[in-house]
């Protein structure tokens, strides 16, 4: 969990919980010049001065990489299942899926990845391939996996070797 704010007050508590990869906390990492000395975390942390004025909302023109659909299902612009009951997308197939992302203002000789967490496994990287006439304004990648049966967090990463 990350938390980048000018200040952080008030009394309360933060907890980061990580079942998934069997320690059972998760980490905390909090970016600002005042932290309240009331507020509790676990695991503990300590605020940590960001080195620069941190970019919350980005330039219009900024490199992006989003999941645009996952067997052939668009995927919603903003993602809120709470993976208890329901999906974002919803598959019904066994096997290999394909898993499209689209980046834009980002080089398509970059490296674009798919992140997936099953809902009570561990996470995985899939290298994603870059499809023919994509260009450095517009270019969709193709990810194939194959999917546990029950709930699976999905997330993209592109980067610049």
């Amino acid at each position: 969990m990350r938390l980048i704010a000018e200040q952080v007050t008030g009394a309360g508590s933060v907890s980061a919980l990580n079942l998934n990869e069997g320690s059972g906390y998760g980490r905390i990492r909090i970016e600002t010049s005042n932290l309240a000395t009331t507020l509790q975390t676990s695991p503990s942390t300590i605020a940590v001065p960001p080195a620069a004025i941190p970019v919350i909302w980005p330039a219009d023109d900024a490199p992006t990489v989003k999941v645009y659909s996952v067997d052939g299902v668009l995927a919603p612009l903003d993602p809120t299942a709470a993976l208890v009951s329901s999906a974002d997308v919803g598959i019904q197939k066994n096997g290999v899926v394909q898993v499209v992302l689209k980046t834009t203002n980002f080089p398509v000789s970059g490296n674009v990845q798919l992140r997936r967490v099953e809902k009570y496994g561990a996470a995985s990287w899939v290298t994603a391939a870059v499809q023919s006439g994509g260009t450095f304004a517009s270019a969709d990648w193709v990810a194939n996996v194959t999917f546990a049966p029950g709930f699976t967090t999905l997330q993209a990463r592109a980067t610049v070797p």
